[in-house]
C-alpha cells in the first residue's frame, strides 16, 4: 500500500541497517491550493512489532518558525537517527564530508510511527511552480487560514497513500509556531469529517 517508489532503504551518515522502514516523498497539493505545489514528506515506521494498530500510532510532527523544516525536529530531537555537534568531528566525516548519523536510545519511534512535512512551502525540500529551486517567494504569501488548508490537503494527500494507516490512531504534535498549525490543523480535519479522507 505504501509507495514503493518513496521507500528508503539507507542515509547518507549511517553505515548500517536503518532502525524501522522509511518513506520520503512527495504530495501534490495543487487542488487545493490553486498553483502547482508539491509538500515533501518524511514517514519513519514504528520500531519493532507493535501488537495492534492501536499500539502503532501516527505521530504528526510539526515545527513552527513560522517556515522552519520539521526535518530539524526529526533529525535533532525525536526522531531514530540524529545529528548534533560529534556529527562533524567523527573520522567518517573527515573522510566523506557527510556528518555522521547517532541512534537515539529515546526516539518517538519506539512509541509509535513518526510523520513529518516540510510546509510551507518553500521550507526544506517543498517547492512550488514545478521548480525546486525557487526562492522563499516561489509560493506566494502564507498566511494561518491559507496553511491551513495546505496542511489539511498535505495529510489527506498522505493517507491516500498511506491508506492502512487511516486505522491507526493519529496524535498531532509540534512546537513554537506549531501551536497555531496544530489546533488549525486540528479544526480543518473535525469541520471536514470524512471518515473516507481522514
Amino acid at each position: 500500500a505504501a509507495p514503493a517508489a518513496d521507500n528508503s532503504d539507507n542515509l547518507p551518515g549511517w553505515d548500517a541497517p536503518l532502525p524501522s522502514q522509511m518513506y520520503s516523498g512527495y504530495i501534490n497539493v495543487t487542488h487545493a491550493i490553486g498553483m502547482p505545489m508539491m509538500v515533501h514528506y518524511w514517514f519513519v515506521e514504528m520500531e519493532g512489532e507493535p501488537a495492534n494498530a492501536d499500539a502503532d500510532p501516527t505521530l504528526l510532527w510539526t515545527n513552527g518558525g513560522p517556515g522552519a523544516s520539521s526535518m530539524f525536529g526529526l533529525l535533532v530531537e525525536l526522531g531514530p537517527l540524529l545529528l548534533n555537534v560529534d556529527s562533524l568531528q567523527t573520522e567518517s566525516y573527515k573522510k566523506t564530508g557527510v556528518p555522521t548519523l547517532f541512534r537515539n536510545d529515546f526516539a518517538w519511534t519506539k512509541l509509535g510511527s513518526v510523520l513529518m512535512f516540510d510546509w510551507p512551502p518553500p521550507v526544506g525540500f517543498s517547492y512550488c511552480g514545478g521548480d525546486p529551486t525557487g526562492d522563499g517567494h516561489s509560493c506566494g504569501d502564507w498566511d494561518d487560514e491559507r496553511m491551513a488548508k495546505l496542511t489539511y490537503a498535505a495529510l489527506s494527500g498522505w493517507f491516500d497513500a498511506f491508506p492502512e494507516r487511516r486505522s491507526n490512531p493519529l496524535y498531532l504534535t509540534g512546537e513554537s509556531y506549531a501551536g497555531i498549525y496544530v489546533p488549525m490543523l486540528a479544526e480543518q480535519i473535525l469541520k471536514r469529517a470524512d471518515p473516507g479522507v481522514l
